[in-house]
């Protein structure tokens, strides 16, 4: 299962972990990739005072690591307290949050953690924070002025037997307050999801907004049905009011979703449909409310239609909350993916898309640069 966050922002750059694992750097302003030193281990990415922490792992749920992009190293810090992986590390005011999450504590069995821990590199301890009132794991998570959103994610995991599992997902948006150690509850998605993308814009090129894309919308995995949509879904925090956005170009779940100058970045993922491919793709998004005019952008490859998604339409937001503009729709440009391995990571305004399908050992299919114009 993807983890909720495997990719952080740093000056300007996209770090990602993969399987194998592999870690490199995307940098959006020259479309180019670079491999850096892997990290031991698959964990959760987040970043705190010029630094990226790997927090948890798929395996090492306690080990924790930082890493130096000045001398290309990963070094060990302090174990967390609660061991576990599926979370968003998120930072404020100089700490590292690690809120939630889960591990395997047997065969197909799986806890799930009300535990807030928060770390402190200046002096390398963590420290015990008031839990969250619903434990969650693959959640989408924001800062937004200094407080902490978890909005939906998984709250039971159920192994039923053969390839079929039961997931119980959520609704909620839990808020959390460092300042003052407490929690609160924001207005609720319309529709329980999970493993679902979380950012948020930060009133500089885009105003402060929370989107949240994709994911599943059911939780019983026996071959096809996940309900995998495409869903961009827009939170202000100031009227906790939700509207929607235009739709990605591609159904999945399990994404990494990063901010980088108020653009939205959608890692891999997962297509959860008979195959169940594990994504190689990455698709940008630009508010259309953005600060400065979109460049015009070209490609040398020819328009094609959308190839179609496995998705299941999902239940719209209520009427009253303002929809996406009409006049959005999609730009196109290469991205190039770095997401060979076959790996997944586990708005309204314009997506761009480019990447690699993988489905199979060793087979891939490209997936051809989308144009689309939001109806």
């Amino acid at each position: 299962m993807p983890s909720a966050q495997r990719s952080a922002v740093l000056d300007g750059n996209i770090y990602v972990v993969t399987s194998g694992p592999h870690f490199e750097v995307y940098n959006p302003t020259l479309d180019a990739w670079t491999e850096k030193a892997a990290p031991p281990y698959i964990g959760n990415l987040g970043t705190c005072q010029g630094k990226i922490y790997l927090i948890g792992g798929d395996t090492y749920y306690q080990s924790c690591l930082t890493y130096n992009p000045a001398n290309d190293s990963w070094a060990p810090i302090a174990a967390m307290p609660t061991g576990r992986y599926c979370i968003q590390p998120q930072e404020v005011a100089g700490k590292i949050y690690a809120i939630g999450g889960g591990h395997v504590i047997g065969l197909f069995m799986f806890q799930i953690f009300h535990a807030n821990e928060a770390y402190d590199p200046t002096t390398n301890t963590w420290t015990k924070l008031a839990s969250i009132p619903t434990a969650v794991f693959n959640y989408a998570s924001a800062v937004v002025d200094g407080k902490i959103y978890i909005i939906g994610g998984i709250q039971n995991f159920t192994y039923i037997g053969g390839d079929t599992m039961q997931q119980t997902y959520t609704n909620l948006v839990q808020i959390y307050d460092p300042q003052t150690n407490q929690w609160t509850i924001g207005t609720s998605m319309s529709t329980p999801a999970g493993s679902l993308g979380g950012a948020a814009t930060t009133g500089e090129l885009a105003p402060k907004r929370i989107y949240v894309v994709g994911g599943n919308l059911n939780g019983r995995k026996g071959g096809t049905d996940y309900s995998t949509v495409n869903w961009t879904r827009i939170y202000d925090p100031e009227t906790a009011s939700w509207s929607e956005g235009a739709s990605m170009p591609t159904a999945r779940w399990g994404i990494s979703l990063v901010n980088v100058n108020d653009r939205l970045y959608a890692l891999g993922g997962g297509t959860a449909d008979a195959i169940d491919r594990a994504l190689t793709i990455i698709e940008e998004y630009v508010p259309s409310d953005y600060g400065f005019p979109t460049p015009s952008l070209t490609s040398t490859l020819p328009t094609v239609s959308p190839t179609p998604q496995h998705t299941n339409t999902p239940t719209p937001f209520p009427a009253p909350h303002s929809t996406a503009s009409s006049s959005e729709s999609f730009l196109v440009t290469p991205i190039v993916s770095p997401f060979g391995d076959g790996s997944g990571l586990g708005v309204h305004g314009w997506w761009l898309i480019a990447g690699v399908v993988v489905v199979g050992a060793g087979v891939g299919v490209l997936v051809v640069i989308l144009l689309r114009k939001k109806r």
